[in-house]
């Protein structure tokens, strides 16, 4: 397994057994990994507990002793401050594939063209047809990534002259919170429930909406918890993805996420779109998808062989992962 994927998984479990327990002898807790075969030397455990300590979970470590803390973060929260430079990497590649200029759109094509071959030219075709409209139409799911493209979209369109108002279709608070002030800016909420864990709006009245506005946007951006090799991009609620599926009912259908979602099994079992050419067009993410590991070059592959084109900031020459446009 990945350095990086036994990491995280090592964290999962301490702050599963951690949350069962409340309180915790740190000599117990590395029994219990070595019980679950995450077997790991008392300096790495400090070490891990250190660094989730210092990423806001509401961990408590003295004395050899560990405590779970109320914590006040939501799991939105949390997630939010969580690869905050590859998600502005995301935002602005996002950004670049709705308001691009010239020598943008190019290496839009010749990316397309080189991932695709001749299947890239319907695609193509959609992309241009989007681009010479001056009212542009978009949707977004709720999530930390989608937030972020949120904030750059509205800085975006107030210097793109060649389109003069955008819509915005989403069931995501936080993304009408960052655009509802911004001139050219028009939104469409999906009325319904509350989540709280990801500050999004669900439900069966929340589909309803959305099959009431029968609205087929341009492009989809959407977020995915998690990804599974074998059926697709993942939610972790199964009311999350009925409002997923949804709102990527584009004409162009993107996925967006950072790389940890690759190297972080578990935790999401609900798949919203599959690996289909029929279903999705554009998977958006940070350059350390690129990465020349086992698992990465396996999900490049995987996308290669569903004609679905990975798009990162580097491909387009956008820079890394605090990416300007």
């Amino acid at each position: 397994m990945p350095r990086d994927a036994a990491k995280h998984l090592r964290w999962d479990a301490i702050l599963k057994i951690v949350a069962e327990k409340g309180t915790v002898r740190l000599v117990d807790l590395q029994k219990e990994l070595a019980d679950k075969q995450l077997a790991v030397s008392p300096p790495t455990l400090r070490n891990d507990l250190y660094a989730l300590i210092d990423g806001g979970e509401a961990l408590e470590l003295r004395r050899g002793i560990i405590t779970a803390k109320a914590s006040a973060k939501t799991e939105y929260e949390k997630r939010s401050g969580e690869q905050k430079p590859e998600k502005q990497g995301v935002a602005v590649l996002a950004c670049a594939l709705l308001f691009p200029e010239d020598a943008l759109r190019e290496r839009v094509r010749d990316n397309l063209k080189d991932k695709l071959g001749w299947q890239s030219f319907p695609v193509i075709h959609l992309l241009e047809g989007i681009w010479q409209k001056t009212h542009r139409i978009v949707s977004m799911d709720a999530g930390s990534t989608t937030h972020a493209i949120a904030k750059q979209m509205g800085k975006r369109i107030l210097s793109f002259d060649d389109c003069s108002q955008l819509t915005v279709v989403t069931n995501a608070p936080a993304v009408v919170e960052e655009l509802y002030k911004t001139p050219k800016v028009q939104t469409i909420v999906a009325g319904g429930e509350l989540r709280k864990e990801r500050y999004s709006i669900v439900g069966h009245l929340a589909e309803r909406c959305l099959d009431a506005f029968d609205i087929v946007t341009d492009m989809g951006f959407i977020g995915a918890t998690g990804i599974d090799f074998q059926r697709g991009f993942t939610s972790d609620s199964v009311l999350e993805t009925q409002v997923k599926v949804r709102l990527l009912d584009s004409r162009i259908r993107c996925v967006v996420l950072d790389h940890t979602k690759i190297s972080r099994p578990g935790g999401t079992f609900s798949v919203f779109v599959g690996f289909s050419p029929q279903q999705l067009d554009f998977v958006l993410m940070d350059d350390e998808a690129l990465r020349d590991d086992d698992l990465f070059r396996a999900f490049r592959k995987k996308l290669e062989d569903a004609n679905i084109c990975l798009l990162t900031p580097s491909m387009l020459g956008l820079g890394g992962k605090n990416a300007n446009p």
